[in-house]
């Protein structure tokens, strides 16, 4: 199997779903972050697109490895 390449999605609001609906689409990748001022609008794109559990932080700053 290889590895996955892993996107970090800026901003949880309406237009995220579609990028995450994109991301989904393209073989051998996930949503490996997400950066949102809100946790519970970050929850609720993990829950509502039905991406994987992943870390989410609240600012770019911090996502940045």
């Amino acid at each position: 199997m290889s590895e996955q390449l892993g996107f970090c999605v800026v901003g949880c609001g309406m237009i995220a779903r579609f990028h995450v609906a994109a991301i989904k689409e393209i073989p051998n990748t996930r949503v490996a972050a997400l950066v949102s001022r809100s946790d519970d609008t970050a929850h609720k794109l993990i829950a509502d697109t039905g991406i994987a559990a992943c870390p989410v932080f609240r600012t770019v700053e911090d996502a940045a490895i």
